[in-house]
């Protein structure tokens, strides 16, 4: 996979994490909350993409930052698409401690 698209799964995980803080910092149902569920949904549909286009992630063809920022991702969209991500996990190369 190319440094172009691992620096956009870092960069996509690093945007719902944010999110994901803003929303928990608010009591109640907040705009924050329907941000993350634009963005989940924003980066489910990337994801399916790259999966398309440059197959599973690999074991070696992954920096490590962006196997966790991978797999934080397939964590935040599994309520979208179980089907999906659980077809990642078995085709991906995600190491153990990350797929807690």
């Amino acid at each position: 996979m190319d440094r172009e698209t691992q620096n956009q799964i870092i960069k996509m995980s690093e945007i719902a994490i944010e999110a994901r803080q803003k929303a928990n910092e608010e009591n109640g149902l907040t705009i924050e909350n329907y941000h993350v569920f634009m963005i989940d949904q924003l980066n489910l549909f990337l994801l399916k993409k790259i999966v398309k286009k440059n197959g599973y992630p690999k074991k070696g063809n992954l920096q490590k930052n962006a196997v966790f920022h991978f797999a934080h991702l397939l964590k935040d969209v599994s309520e979208l698409d179980l089907s999906f991500v659980k077809e990642c996990l078995r085709n991906s190369y995600i190491p153990e401690k990350y797929r807690k």
